[in-house]
């Protein structure tokens, strides 16, 4: 397992710059499976997850309105679940390592805030360990000293990318973690090379065009959320990040490119 290397604020938030965690991605993808980055395709979540990071996935409701979407565990911990039937929350023994997911991601419609979600938590988990965890792992965050939650609280703003991103202002810690767990989920769920990939097939031959029209950018859009399985949202996110210009850019029939 690649682990990437960092320096850290003097609250022990990682200082990372985006191009940083774009290489880190990378080189994570390349090592987990190197297939990810010869053709544009899903990455499997569960897997990634299970048998690279070495993390349980649990399911439960994690508030009383699917608020929380999801929470990376950093420590043997009680954390607290809402029990429908009995319309009140209680405490359930969590261990270290796992990921929780709302049982809301898994209704018909939620796959993409599902993987988003998903690959966040793996992003705390790879950078944000030390941060959570500090020099020694307390056995559980309710009867010791520790001053840090035993696990992330992740909600829908924090996952899920949106055209405001682009004007964030990260000022709390707060601001950064989830900025660098959404940054690297966006990062691996669309790696950059082949997203390149996709764009630069655009112009390719003049059989590849249709009418001579300029390529739509929504259609890239559709199709790289389609390829990719993510959210328009995200993947509209993603192409600001990689600073794709469609301005010369040629509509083609997707089917060609291996999109349809």
């Amino acid at each position: 397992m690649i682990q990437p290397h960092f320096k850290t604020s003097i609250t022990g938030v990682p200082i990372l710059k985006n191009a940083a965690i774009e290489a880190d991605a990378e080189r994570i993808l390349r090592d987990y499976n190197p297939s990810l980055l010869d053709a544009p395709q899903a990455l499997d979540v569960d897997d990634f997850a299970e048998n690279y990071l070495g993390l349980r996935i649990h399911y439960d409701n994690l508030s009383h309105n699917g608020s929380i979407l999801g929470r990376m565990v950093f420590y043997n911990s009680r954390i607290p679940v809402y029990l429908p039937l009995l319309e009140r929350a209680e405490y359930c023994i969590v261990d270290a390592g796992t990921i929780l997911i709302d049982n809301s991601l898994e209704a018909e419609g939620r796959k993409a805030v599902f993987r988003s979600t998903m690959m966040h938590e793996c992003g705390h988990k790879v950078y944000h360990t030390q941060y959570y965890r500090g020099e020694s792992e307390p056995s559980t965050w309710l009867t010791s000293a520790c001053t840090k939650p035993p696990a992330t609280a992740c909600r829908y703003a924090d996952i899920t990318s949106s055209r405001s991103d682009e004007r964030l202002k990260l000022v709390s810690d707060h601001d950064w973690l989830e900025h660098q767990a959404k940054y690297f989920s966006s990062a691996m769920l669309m790696p950059a090379i082949m997203v390149r990939r996709v764009y630069d097939e655009l112009e390719i031959g003049e059989n590849m065009r249709i009418s001579g029209n300029k390529a739509s950018e929504l259609d890239f859009i559709f199709w790289l959320a389609n390829i990719f399985q993510v959210s328009n949202y995200s993947a509209e996110v993603r192409i600001r990040q990689l600073h794709l210009d469609f301005k010369s850019h040629k509509a083609v029939n997707p089917s060609m490119i291996g999109i349809a």
